[in-house]
């Protein structure tokens, strides 16, 4: 209430006369008073039990709110709860399709084995032998390998051998096209390559070679024909390394193949080993030497062209070491021991040039077991291995028949001659040697670094015999001579003879006693 108002009210409005008047006013002003305070007191509890409202509705809406919360909590670890039961579930469902997955992948990799089969076979079966150039032809052939593979090794499924059998018998019609198209291919360019070769000579096979047409024709004609066919080969040979009853197929390859290469060969080889002999004359060693290096150099080439078709060696290689075959004439033609080992000698000399550590000695084990020369490949070195071993055994062949018939006729029945007689009974006994037991000597010389061992002793037996029966024979014409600690020997043992005599035979071999008077 405003003062102004409240004193305005508490004037009185007319004087006061008397004391009724007075008390009535102070009762008037104690009433306004009590009014005034009371109001005052009212809006102030009106306010606070607005105030107390107003806090109890917010009580009301936090307690709503703590309710609403602890609902909003239960329904969050309930659809916290379900989502982990989703997630585990979802969990197992990708699993299981996981595995659904590699199952399904798994069946089509069986099922295409036998998908496979219907393309391979229609391919397999087309008309014409020309079927192997088809681009597909390689790889099914290889596709083919993996299914009997796979078949032999899960022989359990359904039709098993059925499919195993339909299979196989692809495979083997596939090879066997393989084979009949490499036959003819082969055959054709012979042909064409003879055909050339009439023509450059006039027809006449028996020409000597000349090498650069040899390269071109021989060669770099064929290099080009295997570009085509080596795939074909090797998807064979990939076979056969397999599969046993794929051998035949490719030994048939094999051996057309070299049937082919001695058809060209074979005439030109030997007529340019025989125009070597004639250039070259008497000069036997020449000769030998100039024929030898060319059947080298030949089968190098043969060798480094057959790995143009073929990837593995086979026991139909024999054109390399049938090279020799040439060049056997040219050894039997040798009738002494002197020239077969003079040509030994050359051969040795030749090969080790090429190839240092080819072991050419009479041993045997080190020729197989020696290891090439570090800077020549195995393709070059291996040629010349092959064909120097057939060379050299038929060489040694023939140095142990002449070397028996060279004791036999030579030191065995050495009949001296005049001029023999007088230098017996002439010369000292310690100069003079005996020549059974002078070419005794050299025979063994020679043969030793040459033959085999179990040779060797067989022929130095006979000869050491040989040469006894000529001394004996020889006793009567030689004088006593006795050496001068007192021993009678007789004449034509020197020292170093009888020494080197002792150090070749044992006494059971020898009768040293024989030999005094």
């Amino acid at each position: 209430m405003d003062v102004s108002t409240t004193g305005a009210r508490l004037t009185p409005t007319k004087p006061i006369d008397t004391t009724d008047e007075f008390l009535d006013w102070m009762t008037h002003l104690e009433d306004t008073l009590v009014q005034g305070q009371e109001s005052k007191y009212s809006r102030c509890l009106e306010l606070l039990r607005n105030r107390r409202d107003a806090v109890d509705d917010i009580i009301y809406r936090m307690n709503s709110f703590r309710d609403n919360l602890t609902d909003i909590q239960a329904h969050h670890r309930v659809v916290e709860e379900k989502t982990r039961d989703i997630q585990s579930l979802s969990d197992e469902i990708l699993q299981e399709d996981t595995a659904l997955g590699d199952m399904i992948h798994e069946i089509e990799a069986r099922l295409a084995y036998f998908n496979d089969l219907e393309p391979i076979t229609k391919l397999m079966h087309s008309p014409g032998e020309n079927v192997c150039l088809d681009p597909d032809f390689i790889p099914y052939l290889g596709r083919l390998e993996e299914c009997v593979d796979h078949l032999e090794a899960n022989p359990t499924y359904k039709d098993a051998e059925l499919y195993l059998m339909r299979w196989q018998q692809c495979l083997s019609r596939g090879l066997t096209l393989v084979k009949i198209y490499f036959s003819n291919g082969i055959r054709t360019q012979v042909a064409e390559t003879e055909k050339k070769l009439v023509q450059i000579t006039t027809g006449d096979s028996t020409a000597p070679l000349d090498l650069s047409i040899l390269n071109t024709l021989l060669y770099v004609d064929f290099r080009t024909a295997a570009a085509k066919l080596q795939p074909l080969c090797y998807a064979l040979e990939t076979s056969a390394l397999k599969h046993d009853e794929y051998q035949t197929l490719l030994q048939d390859c094999t051996s057309t193949y070299v049937l082919a290469r001695s058809q060209l060969l074979s005439a030109r080889v030997s007529s340019h080993l025989a125009h070597i002999s004639q250039k070259y004359g008497q000069d036997r060693m020449d000769t030998i030497r100039m024929a030898f290096t060319f059947v080298m150099n030949l089968s190098g080439r043969e060798y480094q062209l057959y790995f143009n078709f073929f990837t593995r060696e086979s026991p139909s290689l024999s054109l390399c070491a049938n090279l020799y075959n040439h060049f056997k004439p040219i050894i039997y033609s040798e009738p002494g021991v002197e020239s077969l080992y003079e040509m030994y000698q050359t051969i040795q000399a030749d090969i080790q040039s090429k190839d240092p550590t080819f072991g050419l000695h009479s041993d045997p084990v080190a020729r197989t077991n020696h290891q090439p020369a570090a800077n020549a490949p195995l393709s070059e070195l291996q040629p010349f291995r092959d064909v120097v071993s057939h060379i050299l055994d038929d060489v040694r062949a023939r140095l142990v028949l002449r070397s028996k018939y060279f004791i036999s006729q030579s030191i065995q029945r050495y009949t001296p001659t005049a001029d023999d007689k007088r230098n017996m009974a002439g010369a000292l006994a310690q100069d003079f040697v005996y020549l059974p037991l002078k070419d005794t000597q050299e025979l063994l010389d020679k043969l030793q670094p040459v033959v085999l061992p179990s040779q060797l002793q067989g022929l130095a037996n006979q000869a050491f015999q040989a040469c006894i029966v000529a001394l004996r024979a020889l006793k009567p014409h030689a004088p006593d001579t006795k050496s001068p600690n007192g021993e009678l020997l007789l004449d034509g043992f020197t020292r170093q003879q009888l020494s080197w005599l002792r150090a070749h035979l044992s006494d059971s071999d020898f009768d040293f006693h024989a030999l005094q008077l």
